[in-house]
């Protein structure tokens, strides 16, 4: 899946849809551990 990153006050945010916040179980004001692969540019959750 791919997304926009969007500008939100002077931060940048990626929007997660709905239903794949349901299907991983994540709700608002959950943390989560993000690691990123340089060499493939991409997000990890």
């Amino acid at each position: 899946m791919t997304q926009k990153v969007i500008k939100v006050s002077d931060s940048i945010a990626v929007v997660i849809p709905k239903r794949s916040l349901k299907d991983l179980g994540i709700r608002p004001g959950d943390k989560v551990n993000v690691e990123i692969d340089k060499k493939q540019r991409v997000i990890i959750y």
